[in-house]
């Protein structure tokens, strides 16, 4: 990315997330307005103006998907503070927009946002020019990985490391090596007992096949392209237990077949994940 600017990986998703608030029926699969115009070429009328390309089978799966996993990590996150955790941090947090929605406001949770010092001042600006406040409740964590760890950069913070707290990784772990991945989730795991992290992947290739391989290809040729190439895939169950030795407890494979059923059944608009998107859920 550029100094000044949120990244591409930043900016997609945001554009995604807010054509499925202008473009799909409700109910919403991810409630988010404050999507919609948060970045440059997310307002209604730029969405509606490209109406053919948002409705494309391509960026139809791919909105399913950006709205589906931050649904995921929400519906977790709730149930994480029900059962008495008071901090949510978010991973590479972008321009993810939970912790200004304002129903969130008024919580007493949290929020960590977790990402590239670029990519945080660019957001502050940009929340600045929307005339959006940053709660108090709200703390930027920046952290370039490529110099610290997640730990180090969360010990600059006034995040409480006695204490059980949420982690979404969301849109990550396909960009580093497998090596990264892991340690990021070994600074999770070494969290307060009960801490739970949510995150995506990418399945291996050898566990793709029909018009979702190709799907998946499309897209990975895209990141590489744009000089952003994935560098990590997973077999499922490999990983499931790679995270199962490391000490987590509750490992969850969430996957595309089970998020069709639990959120996109009986809908009239279309809206699928098309047998792509995975998601795992574990517990410290």
């Amino acid at each position: 990315m550029k100094d000044g600017e949120a990244s591409f990986t930043a900016r997609f998703p945001a554009i995604l997330r807010a054509a499925h608030q202008v473009l799909d029926g409700d109910p919403k699969i991810l409630d988010d307005p404050l999507a919609i115009g948060f970045v440059e070429g997310a307002c209604a009328k730029e969405i509606k103006a490209n109406i053919e390309r948002y409705q494309s089978p391509p960026l139809i799966q791919a909105r399913a998907w950006f709205a589906m996993r931050h649904r995921f990590a929400e519906d977790s996150l709730a149930q994480a503070v029900a059962g008495g955790a008071g901090q949510y941090v978010i991973l590479g947090a972008g321009l993810d927009t939970f912790a200004y929605r304002p129903a969130q406001n008024k919580t007493a949770l949290h929020i960590f946002e977790v990402d590239y010092p670029a990519t945080q001042e660019w957001k502050k600006d940009r929340l600045k020019t929307l005339r959006i406040d940053i709660p108090e409740h709200v703390t930027f964590a920046p952290v370039d990985f490529e110099r610290q760890s997640l730990a180090q950069g969360l010990a600059q913070s006034d995040f409480d490391f006695s204490a059980p707290a949420f982690f979404s990784w969301l849109g990550v772990t396909m960009y580093l090596e497998r090596g990264a991945v892991f340690k990021t989730l070994k600074d999770i795991l070494s969290m307060a007992p009960s801490t739970q992290v949510a995150f995506d992947f990418e399945l291996d290739e050898a566990a793709l096949h029909g018009q979702v391989k190709r799907s998946i290809a499309k897209a990975s040729a895209s990141a590489a392209r744009r000089g952003e190439p994935w560098k990590s895939r997973f077999k499922a169950e490999e990983l499931q237990l790679a995270l199962r030795e490391m000490g987590f407890k509750d490992v969850t494979y969430f996957n595309a077949f089970q998020a069709e059923e639990r959120y996109f059944s009986g809908r009239g608009d279309g809206l699928s994940l098309n047998g792509a998107g995975h998601m795992m859920l574990a517990r410290a």
